[in-house]
């Protein structure tokens, strides 16, 4: 028996052995595609940059993390020393370089254009323990795959509204001043519906047009604003008041009430041809801007590129008739003197009555009748020469004022003509609006007699201010954490902004799909069943939480430089990219949240779905009271108005291997954050 039994006996204990060795060799062969997939996939941001070099530098970095023979430097190498097959790694190939079932779903493509790293082991012709045998071959698989991010823990407390309204309209305001309130009256003359236009150059940039139908407003006052109102709600038809149209959900207006009195983005100057002035009462007429060294179509009266020079032209009675009011009163004249006030145009502020940038009456000419800007150089200093108005780029309205004086001696007299005409430095009040133009016949139609005119409006909206930007001068995007208009989230039940800044937000959030929102309290109470696909509105706050929390997440609490500042073309690509110009793991790139247009308009608190993710890179931040609060050099400026904000720029990213990706693949090109993520 023991004869006969024997070889038996031995033979099933080769074969444990066997078994025990092809497994191993099995085991450590699947760890070793496991870690060249995890390797490569870990460098998808590079294809932001230069997609070629990218795929190169991805596959060279899966080989070596997978142990491949036919690469020098390498790690993981399989296991057994003398005693093993032949071992090959193939990237992104359907099939297997021995044995292993038929072709699969690989894209046989570079990693950039497959958005996968596809990583095939084989060991073919190991040797039995016993050498009696080999075995064909052993297999063994993993991939990563570049997907849209679905679902994220950790993001700021910041929602970035979508911009992409459904609907709009122009308002025209009669901002005169109630005489019993001393504020302006902001009574609605009229509601135009905007349509949405075609792409095109406006100003320099590409933006949309939303334009109204010609229609009959009927100005009351010698002040009009027009207000822009857009919306996120399908077939929005506003009516009521100011208040009641603009407090909507869903509802954004740009008006510019941030920065002055003034409602309009743009203005339009009523005026009467009534009565007859005198040379100590006289009367103010027509009065229009002009560009001299602003660039922008809708400029002066809307300036997106400020920080340039104005022209003013105004028609006033002194009670001359035909006769020239500068000359002597001999010659039917009251020696009239005209200037454009110093208040926000760079005029000159000193010596005698009437102050400012010298306007001479035209006498013939296109302008005859009129005052008008000459850039002469009055008897005190001018800031800038020729001496002409200039426009700050500030993002702020700027009233023009018109100083008089006539005759000499004791008879003299003086005064000014307040606020009689507006340009307005595009900013935070305009936000996505980047032109604005009001037409009767023609363009510019600023100026009007107080009756019923047929105006028209154009606005031109920025496409989507949500835009992935690699361009080392590319202006910064500001995104408001405290005040009007804010847009921060309660992402964290018991969490104030502070700490939701430094940390992030713990709960998990995933991409709603058109799934009804739950109630305000559902969002406010952990531990999380499932991840939330709504999120909540920040009430309240303080500045200093945004300045406190944005040093925890940037600089690890410290108020010096820590964690520079990388928004630069380090390697003379022309381009910022990852990992070549910021690293993965630079602490300045955030996740932030995507939520519906509109979604931070009205008041007191509301559920907004989550629509995507996006990835910030932080260049600056508010500190109390305004001003930049970020300690490291070149950090982009901040809106100085008031603290509660955060400055940088929308790029696209990859993150780590994680979960959180989508079924969708990552579109390069379009907004939003995508994950790497192990599929296979």
């Amino acid at each position: 028996m023991v004869v006969l039994w024997l070889p038996v006996i031995i033979l099933f204990g080769m074969l444990v052995f066997e078994v025990g060795n092809w497994f191993e060799h099995k085991r450590h062969l699947q760890m070793q595609a496991d870690a060249g997939a995890f390797a490569g996939g870990g460098l998808f941001n590079g294809c932001f940059g230069d997609a070629s070099a990218a795929s190169v530098a991805i596959e060279a970095e899966a080989r070596k993390y997978a142990g491949d023979p036919s690469v020098g430097v390498r790690f993981n190498d399989q296991v057994g020393g003398a005693n093993q097959g032949t071992v090959t790694a193939r990237i992104n190939r359907k099939r297997f370089e021995v044995g292993g079932p038929p072709p699969d779903d690989t894209i046989e493509n570079t990693p950039c254009a497959a958005k996968m790293i596809d990583v095939k082991m084989t060991e073919a012709d190991l040797p039995w323990f016993f050498k009696l045998a080999f075995v064909p071959a052993i297999n063994a698989r993993a991939r990563v795959e570049i997907k849209q991010k679905e679902s994220t823990a950790g993001a700021l407390p910041i929602g970035v509204p979508d911009n992409n309204p459904v609907a709009g309209a122009a308002i025209f305001i009669d901002e005169s001043i109630d005489s019993t309130t001393g504020k302006p009256k902001n009574t609605v003359l009229a509601i135009q519906s905007l349509t949405k236009g075609v792409p095109t150059t406006l100003n320099g940039r590409t933006l949309t047009p939303w334009s109204s139908a010609s229609s009959p407003v009927t100005l009351a006052s010698s002040s009009t604003g027009v207000i822009i109102a857009l919306s996120g709600i399908p077939s929005w038809s506003p009516t009521g008041t100011l208040s009641q149209i603009c407090d909507q959900v869903l509802v954004e207006c740009y008006d510019g009430a941030d920065v002055g009195p003034w409602t309009g983005l743009d203005f339009i100057r009523g005026y009467s041809t009534a009565g007859t002035g005198t040379a100590t009462a006289p009367i103010l007429r027509d009065v229009s801007l002009y560009n001299l060294s602003c660039a922008d179509t809708s400029g002066p009266y809307f300036l997106l590129h400020a920080g340039c020079s104005i022209g003013v032209r105004a028609k006033i009675d002194f009670g001359t008739g035909a006769n020239n009011p500068e000359g002597l009163p001999a010659a039917g004249g009251v020696r009239a003197v005209v200037k454009v006030d110093s208040s926000g145009t760079n005029c000159p502020n000193s010596g005698g009555n009437p102050k400012g940038c010298v306007m001479r009456y035209q006498t013939s000419g296109p302008n005859t009748g009129y005052w008008v800007t000459t850039g002469e150089a009055p008897p005190t200093s001018c800031t800038a020469t020729p001496c002409y108005p200039v426009i700050a780029a500030d993002g702020v309205a700027h009233p023009i004022t018109i100083n008089w004086g006539t005759g000499n001696g004791p008879t003299s007299a003086s005064g000014s003509f307040a606020n009689v005409q507006r340009s307005y430095s595009a900013g935070a009040g305009s936000d996505p609006i980047q032109y604005i133009n009001v037409s009767e016949l023609g363009p510019q139609a600023n100026s009007l007699t107080i009756a019923s005119h047929n105006l028209s409006v154009t606005a031109g909206v920025v496409g989507s201010l949500q835009a992935n930007s690699s361009d080392p001068a590319a202006p910064p995007v500001a995104l408001k954490v405290i005040g009007s208009r804010t847009q921060a989230i309660d992402c964290e039940p018991g969490k104030n902004m502070r700490e939701e800044l430094g940390t992030g937000c713990s709960p998990t959030y995933a991409i709603n799909h058109g799934t009804a929102c739950q109630a305000y309290s559902y969002y406010g109470a952990l531990p999380q069943t499932a991840p939330w696909d709504c999120t909540i509105t920040q009430t309240g706050g303080a500045v200093g939480q945004v300045y406190d929390g944005m040093l925890t997440r940037t600089q690890r609490g410290s108020n010096t430089c820590i964690n520079a500042i990388h928004w630069s073309d380090a390697n003379g690509d022309g381009k910022v990219t990852i990992p070549e110009d910021i690293s993965p793991g630079d602490p300045r790139i955030v996740q932030v949240f995507v939520t519906p247009f509109g979604s931070f308009s009205g008041s007191g608190n509301a559920v907004l779905p989550v629509l995507n993710f996006a990835t910030f890179y932080v260049t600056g931040f508010s500190k109390n009271g305004g001003g930049q609060g970020d300690p490291c050099p070149g950090a982009d400026p901040v809106p100085t108005k008031t603290g509660g904000w955060i400055v940088g720029h929308f790029i696209k990213y990859v993150d780590t291997v994680s979960s959180g990706g989508g079924g969708a693949a990552c579109d390069f090109n379009a907004f939003g954050t995508c994950v790497a993520v192990l599929t296979q």
